[in-house]
């Protein structure tokens, strides 16, 4: 699961980001999932295989995934289905990522 998702949202995202613009959802996508792997990298050097990490790194997807869910109900989706179809990807996964770490952030300090 932990390298399932996020790498497809990096290469699909830096793909649409490219011939989209860095000001698509799919750019927002690209950098939040660069971000999380700085803060990842960060996290791990500090403390290796820390059970915060997936709560802590993920936390630019609290901000992006609203985002892309406002955007899937615009007219630019139903004018780009491929972007679409990768927002609603990011979206549905992310979001049950985001669950998962918040059981995880619960347990941890609980």
């Amino acid at each position: 699961w932990a390298s399932a998702f996020p790498f497809p949202q990096l290469i699909v995202g830096g793909y649409m980001t490219l011939t989209r613009g860095l000001n698509s959802p799919a750019g927002w996508v690209f950098a939040s999932r660069v971000a999380s792997f700085v803060v990842a990298g960060q996290i791990n050097l500090r403390s290796p295989f820390s059970k915060a990490m997936g709560p802590i790194m993920h936390a630019p997807f609290y901000i992006v995934i609203p985002l892309c869910v406002q955007w899937l109900g615009t007219d630019a989706a139903r004018a780009d289905p491929n972007m679409a179809s990768f927002i609603t990807y990011t979206s549905v996964i992310t979001s049950i990522s985001l669950v998962l770490d918040g059981i995880t952030a619960v347990k941890w300090n609980g």
